[in-house]
């Protein structure tokens, strides 16, 4: 099975199962993974490489999350 690898930013005070991608102020497809386990590895690996941390606003923050794909 495979894995989306998706990034939300969220409002600062939304609580973080409120944080969805219907709710968030931004989504982003940051890459793909084989299995639960890769994606939560891979994604915490790209988080830290991409500048959307740097470039959050003083009131969001950012949730990722593994969806799974067929």
């Amino acid at each position: 099975m495979d894995f989306a690898i998706i990034a939300l930013v969220c409002r600062l005070g939304q609580d973080p199962y409120e944080c969805v991608p219907q709710t968030a102020r931004v989504v982003m497809r940051i890459g793909e993974a084989t299995s639960a386990m890769d994606c939560m590895i891979q994604s915490q690996q790209t988080l830290a490489r991409v500048s959307i941390v740097q470039n959050l606003g003083a009131d969001e923050w950012t949730k990722i999350v593994c969806e799974r794909r067929g």
